[in-house]
């Protein structure tokens, strides 16, 4: 009778050591809610985000680089500087966030162009025929995308700075104009590799066009220098009319120089600065 008491003491949990194990039912939906949970505030980030890179592109236009700080793009973005430091480190991984999306949107351009530019083949007799259909087409193509990344810098200007925005001073740029002085372009030696990228299509209708692959890819970056060079003498001039008709002979000018297409008696030959 005595040791009763002794052995409901020693067979007793405490209360919180009692745990409620749920059902797979309960611990499914219960895993359903967390994703879901994390997916809304993932979806969240990401459109703060894009709201930020938003008002920085509007703050870049107006001010530039120099006048381009943190405190100025909280206000302009609703948020307090410390908010900001929560999505990207300062400003320059902001750049290089705007420089990132500016290359993304341009990959979309050309990708969305590229439908629009199927090779058709016209009815002619013969499979030799065919085939030079077939590249001349191909060459065609290369002509019009290479165009198209141009002219898509070109319509605004401020997507060409961002790119070029530096925040430090460069020491080996990719691209040096020498119209009585250097230019730097970018204190980031990817820039061209990144650039390449984005305009891969180009390097693929050339491809296709018949090209090894090293020499597809030569002219589409011989084509990237020629053109940020007139990208950059665009946004020193007031007047930059003509220069994609500059841009689009000098590109015919290297592919018949590497036997693409017969030379045009008609086109003048010009340096990068139009002399």
């Amino acid at each position: 009778m005595n040791d009763f008491p002794d052995r409901a003491k020693s067979s007793s949990l405490a209360f919180d050591e009692l745990v409620i194990v749920p059902t797979k039912t309960q611990a499914s939906r219960d895993s359903l809610r967390v994703d879901r949970r994390r997916q809304r505030q993932a979806e969240q980030a990401a459109h703060r985000r894009e709201q930020m890179l938003d008002a920085a592109f509007s703050l870049f236009r107006e001010v530039g680089l120099q006048g381009f700080n943190m405190r100025e793009l909280g206000l302009r973005a609703g948020y307090t500087a410390g908010a900001l430091y929560a999505y990207f480190d300062g400003k320059a991984a902001i750049l290089q966030a705007l420089r990132d999306r500016l290359l993304q949107q341009l990959a979309h351009e050309l990708q969305q162009s590229v439908p629009k530019r199927r090779v058709v083949f016209r009815e002619r007799s013969g499979a030799h025929a065919a085939t030079v259909d077939h590249f001349e087409g191909n060459v065609v193509v290369f002509l019009e995308l290479s165009q198209v990344w141009w002219r898509w810098l070109a319509r605004d200007s401020v997507r060409w700075r961002i790119l070029l925005a530096v925040d430090q001073p460069v020491a080996t740029p990719f691209l040096a104009v020498s119209a009585g002085r250097e230019v730097p372009i970018h204190n980031e030696p990817d820039l061209l590799e990144q650039l390449l990228e984005a305009t891969a299509v180009c390097r693929d209708a050339l491809h296709a066009a018949g090209l090894p692959v090293d020499q597809a890819s030569w002219l589409q970056k011989e084509s990237l220098v020629r053109g940020a060079g007139l990208l950059v003498l665009q946004a020193g001039r007031t007047d930059a009319s003509g220069l994609e008709e500059h841009f689009v002979e000098g590109l015919r000018q290297l592919l018949s120089t590497s036997g693409l297409v017969p030379e045009d008696p008609a086109c003048p030959q010009r340096d990068l600065f139009g002399r």
